[in-house]
């Protein structure tokens, strides 16, 4: 893309984006009309009509939404994440997790999920936390199992 202002050319590489999200470049100061998120190595995938049935079962179970996050799809973060950690990436794994919880923090699959991937990555003391927190919102028995495990390992 080139940009002449009369006293400056500009020449800018747009990044393309697979999941066919649009890239806003400005040419001044800020402005309050277009939502930007910070920046990850990941982007949140748009919902798509199949996530609009997951989360208004999450929102009738009363659990909160953060609005202030971007949207994100449930199930194409699900598949991301599924595929990042059969790779062995549990960092980037990690991050399509968190992608859905920074949107939807009470959410117990990716929460569980969040706890599985910090015990893949070292860190027992916050896998318990998470999952003390996901049983606190919706209990699993193999959850309860593991997490009772890890309690007497300590």
């Amino acid at each position: 893309v080139r940009w002449n202002d009369g006293d400056l050319m500009t020449e800018v590489d747009i990044p393309m984006l697979s999941t066919g999200q649009r890239v806003v470049i400005e040419h001044g100061a800020g402005s309050g009309e277009v939502k930007t998120i910070p920046a990850t190595r990941v982007v949140p995938p748009p919902p798509t009509p199949a996530d609009a049935t997951l989360v208004e079962a999450y929102r009738a179970r009363g659990l909160r939404i953060n609005e202030a996050a971007p949207e994100v799809s449930f199930t194409r973060a699900r598949t991301l994440m599924g595929e990042a950690t059969r790779e062995g990436n549990y960092h980037l794994a990690f991050e399509w997790c968190e992608a859905v919880l920074q949107r939807y923090p009470s959410h117990p699959e990716f929460l569980r999920a969040k706890a599985s991937l910090l015990l893949m990555m070292g860190e027992r003391e916050k896998a318990i936390e998470i999952y003390e927190q996901a049983e606190g919102i919706e209990s699993d028995p193999a959850v309860r199992k593991k997490l009772e495990e890890l309690q007497r390992q300590q």
